[in-house]
C-alpha cells in the first residue's frame, strides 16, 4: 500500500495504463489455480499407485514457478501505479481517494468499460456506489 490518493480523472488515466497488465495478471492467476489443482491431483496419483508421474509433476512445478514469477512482476507493476489489487479471482482493482470528505476507493472490475463506482474504505465491493453524474 502507499499514501497516494487519486482524483477520478487520475484513477481513470492510471487504469488506462495498467488495465492490460491487470487483466493479464488475473488470467495468470486462473492458470496458476488450474495448474495447482492438477499438481495436487498428480501428486495424489503418484502416492496412490507409485507409478511414474514424476516427469509430469516436475513439469507442472516448473510451469507454476515460471507463471508465479511472471505474476509477481505484473503485480509489482500494478502496485507501483498506486492501485490496490483487491481480488485477482474477481478482477477487482481499487484506487485510494477521498470522496466528499470520506476515505474511499474508486472501484473497477474487469469487464467494466471505465471506473464508474466507488465505496468507502471501510466497506467492500458489495457496498459500491455509482459515481454521481454517471
Amino acid at each position: 500500500m502507499n499514501d497516494r490518493e487519486f482524483t477520478l480523472k487520475e484513477a481513470r488515466s492510471a487504469l488506462v495504463v495498467i488495465r492490460a497488465v491487470f487483466e493479464t495478471l488475473c488470467e495468470l492467476q486462473q492458470e496458476i489455480n488450474r495448474l495447482s489443482i492438477e499438481l495436487r491431483q498428480t501428486q495424489e496419483l503418484h502416492r496412490g499407485n507409485g507409478r511414474g508421474h514424476e516427469a509430469h509433476e516436475r513439469s507442472l512445478i516448473e510451469n507454476l514457478e515460471r507463471l508465479s514469477k511472471h505474476a509477481q512482476r505484473l503485480l509489482r507493476e500494478v502496485e507501483v501505479s498506486g492501485a490496490e489489487v483487491k481480488s485477482l479471482e474477481q478482477g477487482l482493482l481499487d484506487f485510494p481517494a477521498v470522496i466528499d470528505g470520506t476515505s474511499a476507493y474508486w472501484c473497477w472490475k474487469v469487464g467494466e468499460l471505465e471506473i464508474s463506482w466507488w465505496h468507502p474504505r471501510d466497506r467492500g465491493f458489495a457496498d459500491r456506489r455509482r459515481i454521481d453524474g454517471q
